[in-house]
């Protein structure tokens, strides 16, 4: 009779050790899943992936980032990189890990501690990292006034074009080309050249939500060019001031201001 209920006991402490019996176990990607930003700028991101039961995470510094699969195990949140090579035929691959510890998780925060060699290098080994889920990190005292984007061609279907926007909501936009949806890529002419208008309440009040959950006092763009793809110049005024962003690789966390455009 000792011994059973040694036995139990032992089962239960190893089921405990494996499940995790503190609030960090409980936390699910789903949990988790969408934009969580520091005020250094750095980002990470785990969203579904389309048509299957696992996750897709990417990480950002100010510099550079990476698109990976996402996993969490009690209360490590997983990031794995997988790479193979041609000199193997790309038969044979190689998965490296980047793990942070979860030490807080609510709404609008999650706290993580880089524990992997990886995630301290990526992260410019920086102990803790705060992060905010983007919707939360709102700039109130932001005061818009206008908002100038450019965008360069590319070798492929990128339209180059230039749109100004100003908060009695007016827009200006001038797109020199403009490719039709089929295999063929013809341009489309209707949908090149001068417009004028105004954009409708919905628009705009998107538009300014996403400038004000950018860190854009702090926000800054990676100068860095490459041998394809549209150069992208953002030229905003608030509060009487003038930011100026140009950039073919901008950081994660302008992602949503960028597509809005």
């Amino acid at each position: 009779m000792y011994t059973s209920v040694i036995k139990l006991l032992k089962l239960y402490l190893i089921y405990f050790l494996f499940s995790g019996c503190n609030s960090s176990s409980l936390i699910s990607l789903q949990n988790i899943s969408g934009t969580w930003i520091t005020e250094g700028n750095e980002t990470i991101r785990i969203n579904p992936n389309k048509g299957s039961i696992d996750y897709k995470g990417l990480i950002s510094n100010v510099t550079s980032y990476k698109n990976l699969d996402a996993f969490i195990s009690n209360d490590t949140l997983r990031f794995a990189e997988t790479l193979t090579s041609s000199q193997t035929n790309y038969e044979n691959s190689e998965t490296f890990f980047y793990d942070f510890k979860i030490l807080e998780f609510d709404e609008p925060k999650l706290i993580l501690k880089p524990s992997s060699l990886l995630a301290q290098k990526f992260f410019n080994e920086k102990e803790i990292l705060g992060f905010t889920r983007q919707e939360f990190a709102v700039d109130a005292n932001i005061r818009f006034e206008k908002l100038v984007f450019h965008a360069s061609a590319c070798y492929g279907e990128c339209p180059p074009f230039k749109l100004e926007i100003d908060s009695n909501k007016h827009i200006k936009l001038f797109r020199e080309k403009f490719f039709t949806p089929n295999p063929e890529i013809q341009r489309d002419s209707l949908f090149y050249g001068y417009f004028e208008g105004a954009l409708d309440d919905n628009l705009y009040d998107e538009l300014i939500f996403q400038i004000k959950t950018c860190n854009l006092e702090r926000l800054e763009l990676n100068t860095r060019t490459c041998c394809d793809g549209p150069l992208q110049t953002l030229i905003v005024y608030f509060n009487g001031k003038r930011k100026y962003l140009k950039s073919m690789f901008p950081p994660a966390i302008a992602d949503k201001l960028i597509l809005h455009l």
